[in-house]
């Protein structure tokens, strides 16, 4: 079963939080209240990030009959996939944050990395430490995902078990898990809304029947309703109806940011950003304020591309390497896994 619509969806996401970040955290640069409210809506590409995420890495562990013999192999995939990239975005972060204090910036609130911000964030454990400060403010969304592939690889079997109860077990697990701790930092916060993903792309696989996938969704969809709102309901439901209904849809640009997606999103802050914060300074009016973020846009799209194309394509290939010694289902998880590169993992 392949979506491709799902590359456009996560290209678009990562177009919005993009554009959220450029007009609503450049303090005091766009003014005018009705289109920053407007670009406000941009942050919520995260959370279709997370139904994206919670729709392929499932499938790709349905590709695989995932068992825990396969545990190691999947996170070994997984891991090489999003860290490279990630520690480089780290990498460029740490050196924007250096050179801004040599720079003019809208922004006051500087900070000057130290080795265990930089420890922390590699390792996706500032909510842990006694320094719980993320260097970029995307990164905290990518230890929601390693959380999530954790979670995940513990959990999963149960749906793969053919008595309704451990599945029925599964769904109550992920809904309840906010009430262990309401932490946004956490992924027990979010476990209902990729639970929400689950639900729907194992009933695609005929896992469930359709009575079960009602009640799943509904126990995942009252619980996000409970904890984070009518209007992230709307947004979860809303991304399933549109990767259900135009999942096959694709056009070659909205795949092309899909492909770049998750560079794009790890780098724009300390690219596109960087440059908007240098030029607000001297061009103020709304013409060249357009012309500033397109700018910025721009610049982290090329940086995007250029990341993609030195670090996150190699990092791919390295991931599909991983287990190909290994037996016929193996590599059937190589494949999988390869194809669930879609991960939310990118957002804001």
């Amino acid at each position: 079963m392949r979506i491709p619509g799902i590359d456009s969806l996560r290209g678009l996401a990562a177009v919005f939080v993009c554009l959220y970040h450029f007009v609503c955290t450049t303090t005091g640069y766009v003014t005018h209240e009705s289109v920053a409210n407007s670009f406000h809506w941009g942050q919520k590409g995260v959370q279709i990030f997370f139904i994206l995420s919670g729709i392929v890495i499932p499938l790709a562990l349905l590709r695989a009959d995932f068992s825990f013999r396969k545990l190691p192999v999947f996170l070994a995939k997984r891991f090489t996939r999003i860290a490279l990239p990630f520690w480089a975005a780290l990498g460029v972060t740490v050196c924007y944050l250096l050179f801004r204090n040599y720079m003019q910036s809208n922004n006051p609130a500087y900070l000057i990395p130290n080795t265990e911000n930089i420890f922390t964030n590699a390792f996706w454990l500032a909510p842990f430490s006694s320094q719980p400060q993320w260097l970029n403010p995307v990164f905290w969304t990518l230890a929601i995902e390693v959380q999530y592939y954790l979670a995940l690889a513990i959990l999963f079997p149960l749906v793969m078990q053919p008595r309704i109860k451990y599945r029925a077990l599964f769904f109550v697990l992920l809904a309840a898990l906010p009430f262990l701790s309401p932490a946004k930092s956490l992924f027990l916060h979010w476990a209902p809304y990729f639970g929400l993903g689950i639900a729907w792309i194992i009933f695609q696989h005929k896992k469930i029947t359709r009575n079960e996938y009602i009640a799943y969704t509904l126990c995942c969809a009252l619980s996000v309703f409970y904890w984070q709102g009518f209007i992230d309901l709307c947004i979860g439901m809303g991304t399933i109806m549109l990767v259900n209904f135009f999942g096959q849809q694709r056009t070659r640009i909205t795949e092309w940011f899909g492909e770049i997606s998750y560079s794009l999103y790890l780098i724009h802050t300390a690219t596109g950003s960087a440059i908007i914060n240098l030029l607000s300074h001297h061009f103020t009016t709304p013409l060249q304020t357009f012309l500033v973020i397109a700018a910025g846009f721009l610049f982290s799209v090329m940086s995007a591309w250029i990341m993609y194309m030195l670090v996150e394509k190699p990092a791919i290939t390295l991931s599909q390497r991983i287990g190909r010694r290994g037996t016929h289902k193996t590599r059937q998880l190589d494949t999988g896994i390869a194809a669930g590169k879609e991960t939310a993992s990118q957002v804001a």
